[in-house]
């Protein structure tokens, strides 16, 4: 039990001494676990960086077609244009997605806030020139989930920026429109556990040539709380006995991950001796 408290507080010891080390160096801390679903995204889709033709993608062109131009991807087919971002599997989270879009004629589109397996729980934010819906998908034209609130979308001109929302625990999405709130929907369809395989949590659906997605901001929080499990610890204390900073500066490297070894060297003596005494 006394070694079992000795690791918690060096390991305690270990995050509160790397906390305040990124704090003076300008360096990631060491994290035990994580909360974030994944690394913040901050798309520019004008940079031939990531649109041209064997650039590692940041997106799936699920239908129709994209095409890269000076200002962004631009949708080129004469059907349905669908392309899909942040696919995984991810649980209860928070979803903040900020699209930068061109709509030279005001036609209708939709924003993914949760494509999955099924078309009672998948949801899309549907702009129209007078108001934002959000629903799921259509089964024989009946949804599951229907809710419409009136916005001046037009008004906005033919450039501007739509912001979803998606809190999966709470049963929202927040919108809004070049950062006026458009509003909230709620009691939202939960992900169903018949959903099968990962889910996609963002993206753009608009039909024939012409509307461009210039860029796209997005960051995303677990919520969900889970229980103790053994092996993603030891994953994450893995991670923690890896963590090194750098400054650039030789010295001040030497002293920093001194200390930071020493703790870690702690560490690993007493979960020896934890094992040993078990």
């Amino acid at each position: 039990m006394a070694d079992t408290r000795l690791l918690v507080g060096l390991v305690l010891s270990l995050l509160i001494s790397s906390l305040c080390i990124s704090f003076i160096t300008d360096t990631e801390a060491a994290e035990l676990g994580n909360t974030v679903l994944y690394k913040p995204v901050d798309i520019d889709f004008g940079d031939d960086n990531i649109t041209e033709l064997y650039a590692v993608k940041a997106y799936e062109v699920v239908t129709g077609g994209w095409t890269p131009t000076d200002t962004g991807l631009t949708s080129s087919g004469t059907g349905e244009n669908v392309i899909y971002l942040l696919v995984m599997s991810a649980g209860s989270g928070q979803f903040d997605n900020h699209y930068a879009l061109h709509n030279p004629d005001g036609r209708d589109y939709k924003l993914v806030v949760r494509d999955t397996s099924l078309w009672s729980d998948s949801l899309r934010l549907k702009v129209t020139r007078g108001s934002v819906t959000l629903e799921s998908k259509s089964l024989f034209g009946s949804y599951a989930y229907q809710a419409t609130k009136a916005v001046n979308v037009y008004s906005y001109g033919t450039d501007y920026n739509v912001r979803t929302l998606l809190n999966e625990v709470d049963r929202t999405v927040d919108v809004w429109i070049n950062d006026n709130y458009v509003g909230q929907f709620v009691n939202i369809p939960e992900d169903a556990a018949l959903s099968i395989g990962p889910s996609t949590y963002a993206g753009v659906v608009v039909d024939g040539a012409g509307m461009t997605f210039k860029g796209f901001v997005s960051s995303g929080e677990r919520l969900d709380s889970e229980n103790f499990d053994v092996w993603t610890f030891l994953n994450s204390l893995a991670g923690v006995l890896a963590w090194y900073t750098g400054t650039g500066v030789p010295i001040v490297d030497l002293f920093i991950n001194l200390i930071i070894k020493v703790q870690q060297f702690g560490i690993i003596v007493v979960i020896v001796t934890i094992i040993r005494g078990n």
